[in-house]
């Protein structure tokens, strides 16, 4: 069944996952992507594969970042929200929000 979850396996940060390749930001390993490409869509075409979005965050997600940066030209003002979700192993999370004016 789709809903069954098992254990991942060890984590590994040098290993393509959903199509996109490790990156150092922040100092962190991590993979970046668009937000509309998981949220807008219910599938998403990657190296030759075709795969359902909502299987973008699963059971080894141990941390989820968005990042949303807005710039108002009257003002020259730019605007980073980042919310940061940290997930343990009871499935819940600890959110942090920063909003940062530059």
């Amino acid at each position: 069944p789709a809903n069954t979850l098992s254990c991942p396996g060890p984590s590994s940060t040098e290993a393509n996952v959903f199509g996109l390749r490790p990156i150092v930001f922040d100092g962190q390993v991590g993979y970046a992507d668009l937000l509309y490409s998981v949220t807008d869509y219910p599938f998403l075409a990657r190296d030759g594969a075709v795969r359902p979005t909502h299987d973008f965050l699963d059971s080894a997600v141990e941390m989820l970042e968005t990042i949303m940066v807005f710039y108002t030209p009257k003002f020259a003002i730019t605007s980073v929200l980042s919310v940061r979700a940290h997930f343990d192993a009871a499935a819940a999370a600890s959110v942090k929000v920063s909003l940062r004016h530059h």
